[in-house]
């Protein structure tokens, strides 16, 4: 993935830290990984504007968002663009992650505390 979108997902951690102190790092990192799969889910979703390029194993900017683990900092989630270009389009005019981030940060965090069960 060439760019990161952490904000939200530190944001995140943050709503989560009371429930944190009661489970396991573990428990912890598969909460967040929810959070980030509806999130990558929904990015994946968007519309696809047509596009000029039909050349044979092209693959649209929008199928390239995807998740994994932070090797920096184990047990946390980061969500990003798989293309070189898609940072260049996330600062100018069609911010794709920030927009569905904060269109829907509401569902995530739902669901991650539904996960957690009330703990």
């Amino acid at each position: 993935m060439t760019e990161v979108f952490t904000s939200g997902f530190e944001e995140m951690e943050k709503e989560l830290s009371e429930y944190a102190e009661q489970a396991s790092p573990e428990e912890v990192s598969n909460v967040l990984k929810i959070g980030a799969d509806a999130f990558t889910k929904d990015l994946l979703a968007l519309p696809k504007p047509r596009s000029r390029i039909a050349a044979p194993g092209y693959t649209h900017l929008i199928d390239t968002f995807s998740d994994k683990e932070d090797p920096m900092k184990p047990g946390a989630w980061i969500v990003g663009w798989g293309k070189y270009y898609g940072p260049i389009l996330e600062a100018g005019r069609y911010p794709h992650l920030k927009n569905c981030w904060e269109t829907n940060k509401e569902k995530y965090y739902k669901l991650m505390q539904e996960k957690f069960g009330g703990k």
